[in-house]
């Protein structure tokens, strides 16, 4: 359309609540714009974010690797907008896209991050906060999927044991109790009982 790109917040609620997302609708120095693509998005219930300028649209930024088009705003001091949920996911705690840069609401909450590794992979990781269900249970089936190649396909007990051992948040339904045995006795002290706990349940998957 030859308008420019802008920043959006998206809903507070749902899938990747309050994230910040970059699409069209942005206006140019003449305060024109793709009207019908802002209006799209603000239907969507996307909150335009204004005071850090626009963007360009993603074919600009192709060479500079993912987090790029984010830089005008990150360098204009928009890091005060980003979610820590957004920051965990893209692992910008680690390596920020605009060198050096900090995230305030990531600081604010880092000491309930939780980290997810794979035994079985050697790139599969993930970060959370503690109350990040959705995302735990991304960890769990990730545990329970079947690669074919002899890596995962654990029973609900196993990656149960595997999540709790790590400290991540989820729920699985009957094993959520398990889950919640398991924080009982790791309370009281009763740790060497975690193993005979995740298979002392009736079933075995």
């Amino acid at each position: 359309s030859g308008y420019p790109w802008q920043y959006y917040r998206r809903s507070s609620t749902g899938d990747h609540a309050s994230w910040i997302v970059y699409a069209p609708g942005g206006a140019n120095d003449r305060g024109q714009r793709d009207s019908g693509s802002f209006v799209q998005y603000m239907t969507k219930g996307m909150k335009p974010i204004t005071g850090y300028g626009n963007c360009s649209p993603p074919s600009a930024y192709h060479e500079l690797g993912p987090g790029a088009p984010f830089v005008p705003m990150l360098e204009r001091g928009g890091a005060r907008e980003f979610p820590a949920s957004q920051v965990l996911t893209y692992k910008w705690h680690l390596d920020p896209p605009l060198k050096g840069c900090v995230f305030p609401q990531y600081e604010a909450v880092k000491d309930r991050v939780r980290h997810f590794e794979c035994e079985d992979c050697d790139r599969y990781d993930m970060w959370m906060l503690d109350d990040d269900m959705e995302t735990g249970m991304a960890c769990f089936r990730h545990l329970r999927s079947n690669t074919n190649d002899g890596r995962h396909e654990y029973s609900r007990r196993e990656a149960t044991l595997i999540l709790k051992e790590q400290g991540v948040p989820f729920s699985a339904g009957r094993f959520a109790a398990i889950a919640e045995e398991l924080k009982r006795m790791e309370i009281s002290g009763n740790a060497d009982d975690l193993q005979a706990v995740a298979k002392g349940t009736q079933e075995s998957d």
